[in-house]
């Protein structure tokens, strides 16, 4: 069985970027950049300077995303956001899911201008078995098909992004990150809009609980929205209402 779903991009990508209002954007875990790229290009074409590169150990194999560790996707991110403040004289900070925890990261480190989580992941659907399980039967089992960590009337209709399967070392190690960013969240003190949706699988409803109320923002902008999937950026019936009220909030900070 291939490593990668039929939304797999290799390529990272830069918009507008004459503009000195930069926007960097995060994939999520185990996706590409296939998730964000649509974003990047509408708020490029909005006048914004945009980018979205691709973390390590994705868009190459499941292999190497288990043999890639937290720590080098926290440098990775720091590095992209180190290279466009140097460029912008305004930045924000966007991401998907895990690319959501990146950017709570970010937040935590760094003054921004602005910053959107949508369908952040800080507790996980099975936080125990990642908590207590995983870290053992990682050795054992390195990797497990998406689709099995579904309920079995459902699976077949669902579409992935990214690797067919769940690389279960790298899984370990988000949970880590995940554990750390939690406990910075009261140092994030930027404008921050949390997006969630009522039919995302993957990502607990108390995710914008932790996120609203850990952070020290003066501004917290919270919408649900009722159509996405856990990939709430992608193409789909609310994606453009979405894009719409990201584009209002950037523009309001």
């Amino acid at each position: 069985m291939k490593d990668f779903a039929e939304n797999f991009d290799l390529n990272d990508y830069e918009f507008n970027s004459k503009s000195d209002i930069g926007i960097y954007i995060i994939h999520g875990f185990s996706s590409t950049t296939h998730e964000v790229k649509e974003l990047a290009e509408f708020l490029g074409s909005c006048g914004f300077h945009t980018r979205a590169n691709n973390l390590p150990g994705h868009a190459t194999d499941i292999d190497d995303c288990n043999n890639t560790t937290y720590i080098e996707w926290l440098e990775h991110v720091e590095k992209d956001f180190a290279d466009m403040i140097s460029q912008n004289k305004k930045i924000y900070v966007i991401g998907s899911s895990m690319g959501g925890a990146l950017a709570l990261h970010l937040a935590s480190l760094f003054p921004l201008n602005g910053i959107v989580t949508c369908a952040a992941v800080l507790h996980f659907k099975d936080h125990f078995t990642l908590q207590w399980i995983n870290p053992i039967t990682k050795f054992f089992y390195t990797k497990v098909s998406k689709r099995k960590r579904f309920d079995k009337n459902i699976r077949n209709d669902l579409k992935f992004n990214g690797y067919n399967q769940y690389p279960l070392v790298a899984l370990n190690e988000y949970f880590k990150m995940a554990k750390l960013i939690k406990s910075k969240l009261k140092k994030i003190s930027a404008p921050i809009m949390i997006l969630s949706s009522k039919k995302d699988l993957t990502a607990p409803k108390i995710n914008v609980s932790i996120v609203n109320d850990g952070v020290k923002s003066d501004i917290k902008k919270v919408k649900e929205y009722e159509y996405p999937s856990h990939a709430m950026l992608m193409s789909g019936i609310d994606q453009k209402k979405i894009f719409k009220d990201i584009l209002k909030f950037i523009e309001s900070n």
